[in-house]
């Protein structure tokens, strides 16, 4: 028996395949391939996906299916209709890259969040270009061991929290309190600097697995009092709660409003207890922007509501500080190798 192969292709398209061979159209399968529409996916990848600004990515399209156009958004406001574009990312951030393929029926997309990570090749005024940022303490003068570098550093909250120098780190721990508290280790070299002078701020940061009671981390901070007649404060952490099997490495920016500070940027990942994490904050002096890096690598970019007035503030206090989220909270939490901008 003979069928027609649209009437074949029909058949598979409704799950009789079987009858149709049992129809003796052996056929069948054949023409359902020939005239059956191929599903589109969308799929690709690209390389590098890491690197200093400028940098020039190759895209290559993966996509599956009749496709007859293609469509890319490299997540920089730019896109591009080419089937493997070649893409140059010229200022340092995260993107999200986004493919769709399409024909005369249909569509197909794929996005992929934080595809393309964009280092920051760091820009110092011509005063300070032939600077390289400084050690300001590596905790290895073995004259402060079970204490800190007074010159060096100042500590706030000494009863509840314990800040001493052991074996080349910091160590900090903490006693039982009322309730949430916190701490702060704040370079006094000088203690307040301008935005120019905060342009990199870099330190080692770890978190044991001892914890309990509530969350606790430990963070590299930079504040201010009065940015636009109110207070303000970035940070990178690395903290954990008893619950947590993984510790967070995060980065924040909150303004004052209302004397109470609301967060207008967060973003967090899961690191591991126990590791050593190399933290750095850097703010642009020309556009009053942050950018936050994990272990070498761009972590995030984000433009604070305040950039414009950052730009000039003088009253900037980086600090090492440590916080716990109940009076109960504790954890054994660690600073190595903090690095600074120099500050004529």
């Amino acid at each position: 028996m003979h069928i027609p192969k649209p009437i074949a292709a029909m058949l598979i398209a409704l799950g009789l395949l079987t009858v149709a061979l049992a129809l003796g159209a052996p056929e069948a399968f054949s023409a359902a391939q020939e005239t059956a529409p191929q599903v589109l996916v969308a799929d690709f990848t690209a390389s590098p996906l890491t690197g200093p600004a400028p940098l020039t990515v190759a895209f290559v399209n993966l996509s599956f299916g009749n496709y007859t156009a293609s469509l890319w958004d490299f997540g920089d406001g730019n896109t591009s209709t080419a089937t493997h574009p070649v893409h140059v990312y010229a200022a340092p951030g995260v993107y999200t890259v986004t493919l769709t393929v399409s024909n005369e029926t249909e569509s197909a997309t794929a996005s992929r969040p934080g595809f393309v990570r964009v280092l920051q090749r760091l820009h110092f005024p011509v005063a300070m270009s032939g600077y390289d940022p400084l050690v300001y303490d590596n905790f290895n003068n073995p004259a402060y061991d079970g204490s800190y570098n007074g010159a060096l550093w100042s500590f706030s909250n000494p009863a509840t929290f314990q800040a001493r120098q052991e074996n080349g780190v910091m160590v900090f721990t903490s006693s039982p309190a009322p309730g949430a508290s916190g701490s702060d280790l704040v370079l006094r070299r000088p203690p307040l600097r301008t935005w120019q002078q905060v342009q990199f701020f870099e330190g080692k940061l770890k978190i044991s697995s001892d914890r309990s009671g509530g969350w606790s981390s430990v963070q590299l901070v930079l504040s201010s009092s009065n940015v636009a007649g109110h207070g303000w404060f970035t940070q990178c952490y690395v903290g954990g709660r008893p619950t947590d099997a993984r510790a967070r490495f995060g980065c924040e920016v909150a303004a004052q409003q209302n004397g109470v500070y609301v967060r207008e940027y967060s973003r967090s990942v899961w690191v591991d207890y126990d590791v050593w994490q190399r933290v750095r904050i850097e703010a642009d002096p020309q556009s009053g922007g942050l950018r936050f890096y994990l272990n070498g690598e761009l972590f995030d970019a984000y433009t604070p509501g305040d950039a414009a007035d950052l730009v000039t503030a003088r009253n900037l206090r980086p600090a090492v500080g440590v916080w716990n989220g109940a009076g109960s909270a504790y954890s054994t939490r660690y600073a190595d190798d903090i690095m600074i901008t120099p500050a004529p």
